[in-house]
């Protein structure tokens, strides 16, 4: 097992959930000799996944080490011990101590300290103040090149996309080809929705065609099957919007659900419907939440259910969602 190739796969927008879970079960069978896999697992679970249990199955099983001591020589373990102070797990919060932890893996020989470091100061310069932006956009893309050089496609394409906020497109092309020259499907797919806000649709299409070609890249499908609705070329449209959604896509999905609800492009099928509401629903889309809470509401397809309709609505009202917001106001 390859700790980082796995975590990096976590990380990708490109990795489907079958191999996510894959990569989490072999992850599991290695926990217990790996305090390393233990304590990202017990992170993941905490801040990604959210499954409560298997966060204190993990967390049990680093209790009584001396995680800091043993993270010394240990790459790996250094990481995991950042990231874990990042989250206030096991150890209190602590951003020099954090920032100490991930250089002493840094210098331990794991590009994935200055990646992590390079979202740090990303954040920072996204939620900041708009004083220290640049220097803090200095800074990440420092860490980002590092991980760069030392051979993270992922931080070319982190690298592409801080120059995308900062307005740098001349930069942002230049990382994006870097990647396209590494055969990645997001390299293609960059270059792709810069040729798009260009209003250079043709161009975008070749290059939104080549991501797909090469991986299903489920972010290309979404945009091509956009682009083929508006093209008229409904059946192009579909087969793009199922491509997305079958990689997990959430906007793919919310998007054919409301062409299974109207019926105006498929046959209209509201079981279909309910299914991709419900699948986005569950990864926090909020408006596939609002569909759902009404479909409980007006017991379509589900049993209805008044504490069903109210508990999704809820979670699409906590986001915004104004028809939510709106029907709540009906109980």
């Amino acid at each position: 097992m390859n700790f980082r190739e796995n975590v990096l796969k976590l990380l990708s927008n490109k990795a489907s959930e079958e191999d996510k879970m894959a990569i989490l079960d072999e992850m599991e069978n290695n926990a217990n000799d790996n305090l390393a896999v233990a304590g990202y697992l017990t992170y993941y679970y905490h801040e990604v996944d959210h499954n409560h249990e298997k966060h204190h199955k993990y967390e049990n099983l680093l209790n009584g080490k001396n995680l800091k001591e043993l993270a010394k020589n240990d790459a790996d373990l250094a990481f995991v011990v950042a990231l874990l102070m990042s989250a206030s797990i096991i150890f209190e919060q602590n951003v020099s101590e954090m920032i100490t932890w991930f250089d002493v893996s840094s210098k331990n020989g794991n590009p994935l300290a200055d990646f992590e470091m390079g979202f740090y100061y990303y954040q920072l310069a996204l939620e900041g103040e708009e004083i220290n932006m640049k220097t803090e956009v200095s800074k990440a893309l420092t860490y980002f090149d590092k991980a760069r050089k030392a051979g993270l496609t992922e931080a070319i394409l982190a690298m592409a996309e801080l120059y995308i906020e900062v307005d740098d497109v001349k930069n942002a092309r230049k990382m994006f080809e870097e990647a396209i020259q590494l055969n990645d499907s997001d390299g293609y797919l960059g270059i792709a929705l810069i040729e798009y806000d260009n209003e250079n649709f043709k161009k975008s299409k070749e290059y939104l065609l080549k991501s797909f070609e090469i991986d299903n890249n489920r972010v290309a499908s979404f945009y091509l099957g956009g682009m083929y609705f508006e093209e008229n070329d409904e059946e192009k449209g579909l087969y793009y919007l199922q491509k997305s959604a079958e990689q997990g896509n959430i906007d793919a999905m919310f998007d054919l659900g409301v062409l299974y609800l109207d019926g105006e492009v498929v046959k209209q099928d509201d079981k279909k419907a309910f299914d991709y509401f419900s699948y986005a629903a569950q990864k926090g889309d909020a408006g596939s939440q609002f569909y759902v809470g009404v479909f409980y509401k007006e017991g379509k397809v589900v049993k209805q259910s008044d504490e069903d309709a109210k508990y999704w609505l809820e979670a699409a009202a906590d986001q915004g969602d104004e028809d939510a917001i709106e029907a709540l106001g009906s109980f």
